[in-house]
């Protein structure tokens, strides 16, 4: 009899993925067919039963029984529980023929294309105990030579992120410091400059532009996901300003808040949300809106020389995918490398991706909004963004429907899934990052990586502070500042450390905020202006300007070497 009350939750690293929708299978057990052994599928691609899985997935199925000459058709009851241990040893001999083919192309093509190659290549060299680098053996020297030219390649490809935290109010603190370096990297820029002059206001958009052309990927939470998403599509961020400046108006207070209610009323900042993607031009000839722009809007908006439109869409699905990977330069001969699992990694040229965490607490998991994965496209961009703000208290859970062929569907069937504010994981964001990168790019590259803060919190905590609602939750929203800023301490923390590796080159800019300011005092602009003009010639912005230069700002010949070294 299985228990009632626990069920299986454990986790375990495979080389299985799942051959219907890609995903790594990392639980315990999973669903295998009988009979060929070799087809997998996840909880959830098993649960949705044999008959609606994809069409490609069916053909490669059916070839597999075809090639054992098995008879009979292919249904439900052929896909039985395997334990990994058994999975594993039924794929021993499937797995030495994909690791010699995967050899073989190497040695064919001279080059090593990811790490996927990389790793089947030195279990097979461990097996075959060719592993000396002073062997006469001509297939070991010409093995050796590729190894070296695929860890060089990879010392000089480089993936430029810019990260915002999140902050509510502070948000207005990367705004700012955003804004003053544009303006001394820009000569464009009259000086002194005047951010009410509508001339001045323009050339500072098109300076905007050029600063943002240096990022891959832009990746924000809460504030910071507003922020993030914002100048990803290149809205005037000097118009976001006002936001800030005047937060009592879209802080709207509930009457019977946060006793009972949340704290605010979301309906004026969500109003601005939806006027400013309203106010995006699409390069497309249908009317998008807020009420229909999807991620997938958002991504060709980003990638204007690679859309993907409605005749492209059913490949496109396929491509970005969990088997997605991003390389600079595409040979029409070259297909993408072959996976130990025996599926095909989908090449894609590098462009521009924005990420933006949130929580879903129906399926109590964490969620890193990507425009460039295809199971996201669906999503509303004005969903994700609502839900990325919603800190808890402050604002309510914001509800999101499953999406069903690239749309959300919300009907009186479909149950919303509720998501709060990606700040309750990530805070600061920048691991989510560093994270998608390695997972779509699948090769070492080099992380250039510029985080900017929103104010290090100073707690009001005391003894009299400890164990009770009063001093929790009624004293400034100490709770949700205090959690949400102890996630930013770990992320800098292990970003810091991680930064002391060769292939990271990561700045954090942030201040310590020397007195109590919580995410909604609507005072905070007032405060932070009164002191800008002292800290933009300080020590912290000297050294924004110096990692821009050297670590951030391309010219001709990045982009030049990141082609040759793909």
């Amino acid at each position: 009899m299985s228990s009632q009350v626990f069920q299986s939750a454990s986790e375990i690293s495979t080389y299985f993925r799942c051959d219907n929708c890609s995903m790594i299978l990392n639980k315990v057990s999973w669903k295998q067919c009988k009979i060929c052994q070799r087809f997998d599928l996840c909880e959830e691609c098993a649960n949705i039963g044999y008959d609606k899985l994809t069409r490609e997935a069916c053909k490669q199925h059916q070839k597999l029984h075809l090639d054992l000459s098995s008879d009979g058709s292919i249904v439900n009851d052929l896909m039985q529980l395997v334990l990994v241990e058994e999975a594993v040893k039924n794929d021993v001999e499937a797995r030495r023929k994909r690791r010699e083919h995967i050899l073989t192309r190497v040695l064919k093509d001279d080059e090593i294309q990811d790490d996927y190659d990389m790793a089947a290549l030195m279990e097979e060299l461990k097996k075959k105990e060719e592993l000396s680098l002073f062997s006469k053996d001509d297939k070991v020297s010409q093995l050796n030579s590729i190894i070296l030219k695929y860890n060089l390649k990879a010392s000089q490809r480089r993936i430029r992120v810019l990260s915002l935290d999140g902050g509510g109010v502070r948000g207005y603190m990367p705004i700012k410091i955003i804004g003053e370096l544009v303006q001394q990297k820009y000569t464009t820029i009259p000086k002194p400059f005047d951010s009410n002059n509508s001339n001045h206001k323009q050339l500072f958009h098109e300076a905007q532009l050029e600063f943002t052309k240096n990022f891959d990927y832009f990746v924000g939470t809460s504030t910071g996901g507003l922020i993030a998403f914002c100048l990803a599509i290149n809205y005037n961020i000097l118009d976001m300003q006002e936001i800030y400046s005047n937060a009592s108006h879209y802080f709207k207070k509930n009457f019977f808040g946060p006793v009972i209610y949340s704290k605010y009323d979301p309906i004026r900042i969500h109003t601005k949300i939806e006027e400013i993607i309203d106010s995006i031009h699409f390069p497309v000839e249908k009317k998008i809106t807020h009420e229909n722009a999807t991620l997938l809007d958002i991504r060709n908006l980003l990638n204007p020389d690679n859309i993907i439109d409605d005749a492209r869409i059913e490949a496109a699905r396929m491509k970005y995918g969990d088997l997605l990977e991003f390389t600079d330069v595409i040979n029409n001969k070259k297909e993408g490398a072959d996976t130990t699992q025996g599926g095909t990694f989908q090449l894609a040229t590098r462009e521009k991706v924005l990420l933006i965490t949130a929580y879903n607490t129906t399926r109590n998991c964490v969620c890193v909004f990507n425009t460039s994965y295809a199971k996201h496209w669906g999503y509303r961009i004005v969903d994700v963004l609502k839900s990325t703000m919603a800190a808890p208290t402050y604002f309510p859970p914001h509800p999101i429907y499953p999406t069903s062929k690239g749309k959300e569907e919300s009907s009186s069937k479909t149950t919303p899934e509720l998501f709060i504010d990606g700040g309750v994981f990530a805070n600061d964001p920048e691991l989510a990052a560093l994270w998608a990168v390695r997972i779509q790019w699948k090769k070492p590259v080099n992380y250039h990586l510029l985080s900017i803060g929103t104010g290090c919190y100073t707690s009001t905590l005391s003894s009299s502070t400890w164990g009770g609602y009063m001093g929790w939750v009624f004293n400034g929203g100490i709770l949700v500042n205090t959690l949400m800023d102890a996630t930013r301490s770990f992320t800098e923390i292990i970003g810091s450390n991680l930064a002391n590796l060769s292939n990271l080159r990561r700045m954090k800019l942030n201040y310590k905020i020397t007195q109590p300011i919580a995410l909604d005092d609507t005072k905070f602009a007032e405060k932070f202006d009164k002191e800008w003009e002292y800290l933009k010639n300080e020590q912290d912005f000297k050294a924004l300007i110096y990692f821009y230069d050297n670590y951030i700002k391309k010219d001709h010949a990045d982009d030049e070497n990141d082609k040759k070294n793909n």
